[in-house]
């Protein structure tokens, strides 16, 4: 087994086998099978089982944290408690420094809390949902990263609830994906207007369009009629697992949505039709 460049410089994986005849020792026949795809599909399945123990392992950590974070919070609350009833004493400066601890352990619970409700497998059966909320909760997951990529987040939602059937978790699940596709995009594209914007909108009184742009590198014309196939990917082996996109197609199709992929004058942008139900 050994790698061939083509002229065109793409690599590709062959396996080179021998094969005696019986009885004509002189003669060997040599077979040459091309294996990159099956090459690329095992490096695929790889990586995905190495996200998905991810998956678990960030479940578990969030659900470890809480308690240190719940040390923590007893104990800046008891500094506040004994300096308000004049036990301690706390110069006011000191208090504002407390206050914004609490803040910020408040803010790390919830995200772990998230991490923990997105990490755990979706049983439910299907039901009515706000699909503002499901959108701020990936928001909060996603809402460091973002800042540490220097990534405007401009929602564009229009409504304070609007309610669709399926599962809350599930849907989380192809955001996020969206998500951090749209990340990765901007990030390798260089340039320097960086937003995501995500719109929803109804279309009718039976449905609603959510709709996730980038200002990324945009998807290639050939890719545009496969990106929801299984285990096609544009990015390169090890980097992407070609299953994101597929899983959050399946999801969406369970819902009895519909799930498109566009070009825009700027990027990217993927569209999602889902059923609207009353409160």
């Amino acid at each position: 087994e050994y790698k061939i460049v083509r002229r065109d410089g793409e690599i590709r994986h062959v396996v080179q086998k021998y094969h005696y005849e019986e009885g004509n020792p002189s003669e060997v026949f040599v077979s040459i099978q091309d294996i990159t795809e099956r090459k690329r599909t095992e490096a695929n399945l790889i990586q995905a089982s190495k996200m998905i123990t991810l998956g678990e392992m960030a479940a578990g950590m969030a659900h470890e944290l809480n308690q240190p974070l719940n040390a923590i919070t007893i104990a800046a609350e008891n500094i506040s408690q004994q300096a308000a009833r004049g036990r301690a004493e706390v110069p006011e400066h000191i208090l504002q420094k407390i206050n914004r601890i609490k803040q910020q352990v408040v803010r790390a619970a919830v995200i772990t809390d998230q991490m923990r409700i997105f990490g755990r497998e979706a049983k439910e059966s299907n039901s009515a949902f706000d699909l503002v909320n499901a959108i701020t909760n990936v928001f909060d997951l996603v809402e460091a990263q973002l800042k540490m990529e220097q990534i405007d987040f401009i929602p564009n939602l229009h409504h304070d609830q609007i309610m669709t059937w399926g599962h809350q978790i599930r849907l989380e699940q192809v955001l996020l994906n969206l998500i951090s596709n749209a990340i990765f995009s901007i990030k390798t594209s260089g340039k320097a207007l960086k937003q995501i914007k995500i719109g929803v909108v109804l279309l009718n009184e039976d449905t609603v369009k959510i709709a996730v742009s980038d200002t990324g590198t945009g998807i290639p014309e050939e890719a545009l009629k496969r990106i929801f196939e299984p285990f096609y990917t544009t990015k390169d082996v090890g980097v992407g697992t070609g299953l994101g996109l597929s899983v959050s197609y399946g999801i969406v199709h369970d819902m009895g949505g519909e799930m498109f992929a566009e070009n825009t004058g700027n990027g990217a942008q993927i569209i999602v039709h889902l059923k609207r139900v009353e409160a």
